[in-house]
């Protein structure tokens, strides 16, 4: 159910990506890869070269739209594994028995006690969630203030496409 273990917590910041913007590095190579588009007419044609160059050189967020997306994925299964416990059936979905981890708890013989934990462990999901869109934002409004204003249209739709 769960790839965090029971005691992780919301204080678990530290697993976040570290980001290190040297900003001069990104003003020089974004405006590059920005004059590189040509002139406006060809821009429209060469708006994924942008988008690569932004993936190449931010490989940390990434690496934290990953981290994002994955964990999305674990809250909408620890919310459908939760489903039959909210519903009294207090079974698994038909078939998910198999797909147990070695690591996952057994489920809590009191029903009750089951909703509680995996609500909890919903929250920690939530929470990381949360942080990590945080810390993606801080990231694109770091990139975005080291850009020139003439390329900032360019770079903010060239970062919401890598």
């Amino acid at each position: 159910m769960s790839s965090f273990p029971a005691a992780d917590s919301p204080s678990d910041s530290q697993k976040l990506v570290p980001f290190n913007l040297a900003e001069d590095r990104v003003k020089n190579e974004l405006a590059g890869a920005v004059r590189d588009l040509g002139s406006s007419g060809e821009e429209s044609e060469n708006l994924s070269s942008l988008v690569r160059k932004i993936r190449a050189l931010f490989p940390e967020l990434m690496q934290l739209r990953g981290d994002h997306d994955a964990t999305l994925e674990l809250r909408d299964r620890q919310l459908k594994e939760l489903a039959p416990y909210l519903l009294g059936t207090n079974t698994f979905m038909g078939g998910s028995a198999p797909e147990k981890e070695a690591f996952e708890p057994e489920p809590l013989e009191n029903p009750l006690d089951e909703v509680a934990r995996r609500m909890w462990e919903i929250s920690v999901t939530e929470q990381t969630i949360e942080r990590y869109k945080a810390q993606e934002q801080a990231f694109r409004d770091e990139i975005l203030a080291s850009v020139s204003p003439e390329h900032l249209p360019m770079v903010r739709w060239a970062l919401s496409q890598a």
